[in-house]
């Protein structure tokens, strides 16, 4: 019997992949000290009762988006593909207790670690967010499953571009409203609007001076647009996949329309959001960064040009390294002398550089890094003559890990910059990210372009006093 995508086992794999994550980010970088059992509970105690108001509005999302995968995955281990709604309401009841109490382990655990903070603001954030994981599988997660199975179940065969591109969009939306310290108040929106600083109206201001303001960083404003366009291609490069115009030059108008209201849609969420700064020069990097996916998309697509992909690859994966070198590398100022200090100061504990940050900053810096990596992988599969629905994914993790290596080794010797064997794990994940959606995406590109071809007719058959009237019309 086949096992099918997103089962009972699939789930359950997921929600201890969760919980193991939670554990690992509340005790990372595992500076265990011992304390008495009686110590333990009394600050546990305290905590529970003097702990509840909440601190920081981004921690206790960070907190509700921790719980809400949990109860989510949990109940859909057990129900899914089962139709009785009432006995999965009941299940997911029953659920949620336990996952309120793994949230107090957690919590309880981190009093043993110094440097955490035990907190009951933490424990009820996150069995809220279970409790909206619960109810989200109760009214959507079925369906949701099976839309995935749709999507990704058969790679390279039933791989739904459409399904794609919206979870991307979702993905990106969710990085521009990182830390999420939303704000919906008027007066506040007003006055981001209206005050110097707060809201950049007039394209390319980013490089004014502003009295009473420190000069800007042009090279960390080029960095952050350079980040936008690798944010954003994949966009248009999924985009380029849709039926219809999409794929083809004539599509170029509803390309440029849809990207331009995508990018300002994006820029205007932020106006809700306190630490980030809408810009309107952002919309214009934004759209033109999903106008060259797709421009590069349908470029790869063409048959004259899938005849070089190895030498496509290697000039297209060398200008993406140079994109990299800016994010990476810049200001370009390398001390040599630097290494030796820098590698012996190394913590090579995964995450370990992410703990000092807010949580919701330290997500949008590893989502952004996966994003920056799978291009590597992607273009390593694209490069294969294989089809590239069945990719061994080994050799563009390898190569996306390698890339990563080397721009850490090169960050190791520039002051200011911060070296990360953290990175090299983000290098191998977007590698294989970059590889699975090619795979996933091949499939359903080789059937739309035979759909699209014109099906030869044979002629019909000559008539002659031989044939029969059947045979003619059959002919």
């Amino acid at each position: 019997m086949t096992r099918r995508f997103l089962g009972p086992r699939a789930y359950a794999l997921f929600a201890l992949g969760f919980a193991a994550f939670t554990l690992y980010g509340s005790y990372v970088p595992f500076h265990y000290r011992e304390r008495p059992w009686n110590e333990a509970t009394g600050g546990f105690a305290w905590a529970m009762e003097h702990r509840l108001a909440m601190e920081s509005r981004s921690d206790w999302v960070a907190n509700c988006l921790l719980g809400a995968p949990l109860g989510f995955c949990l109940l859909a281990a057990l129900r899914v593909d089962k139709t009785v709604q009432f006995t999965t309401a009941i299940l997911g009841l029953a659920l949620l207790p336990f996952c309120v109490a793994f949230a107090a382990a957690v919590e309880f655990g981190q009093l043993y670690f110094p440097g955490r903070t035990c907190s009951g603001s933490d424990v009820w954030a996150q069995g809220l967010g279970s409790t909206v994981g619960v109810f989200a599988w109760i009214l959507g997660g079925q369906w949701l499953t099976d839309k995935l199975r749709g999507a990704f179940g058969i790679p390279g065969e039933r791989g739904n571009p459409a399904v794609l591109l919206l979870a991307y969009a979702a993905f990106v939306l969710l990085v521009q409203l990182l830390p999420l310290d939303l704000s919906i108040s008027p007066s506040v929106l007003y006055h981001k609007v209206v005050d110097p600083g707060e809201t950049t109206l007039v394209p390319m201001a980013e490089f004014d001076r502003i009295p009473n303001r420190p000069p800007p960083d042009d090279g960390k404003k080029i960095q952050s647009w350079l980040e936008l366009i690798a944010l954003s291609w994949p966009l248009g490069a999924l985009a380029s996949r849709l039926p219809g115009k999409w794929g083809v030059i004539d599509g170029l108008p509803r390309l440029l329309g849809s990207a331009l209201a995508t990018a300002a849609i994006l820029e205007l969420g932020q106006l809700a959001v306190a630490s980030r700064h809408p810009s309107s020069t952002d919309v214009i990097v934004l759209t033109f960064g999903i106008f060259l996916g797709w421009a590069v998309a349908l470029s790869l697509a063409d048959r004259g040009v899938r005849k070089h992909r190895i030498r496509v690859a290697l000039g297209l994966g060398a200008l993406w390294l140079g994109v990299l070198a800016v994010i990476q590398w810049q200001p370009f100022d390398f001390r040599a002398a630097l290494l030796g200090k820098r590698f012996g100061d190394l913590d090579w504990m995964p995450m370990a550089g992410q703990t000092n940050k807010n949580y919701l900053w330290a997500l949008d810096e590893v989502l952004e890094k996966f994003v920056l990596f799978a291009p590597i992988g992607a273009l390593a599969v694209w490069a294969k003559k294989t089809p590239p629905d069945r990719p061994g994914v080994l050799v563009p993790v390898l190569i996306s890990g390698a890339v990563a290596a080397a721009l850490e080794f090169g960050q190791a010797m520039i002051p200011g910059r911060t070296a990360s064997p953290t990175d090299l794990l983000f290098g191998f994940i977007g590698g294989w990210i970059g590889a699975e959606v090619v795979r996933w995406t091949a499939g359903a590109q080789r059937e739309l372009v035979f759909s699209m071809r014109p099906r030869r007719v044979a002629p019909p058959a000559a008539w002659s006093p031989l044939t029969t009237p059947r045979e003619r019309i059959d002919g």
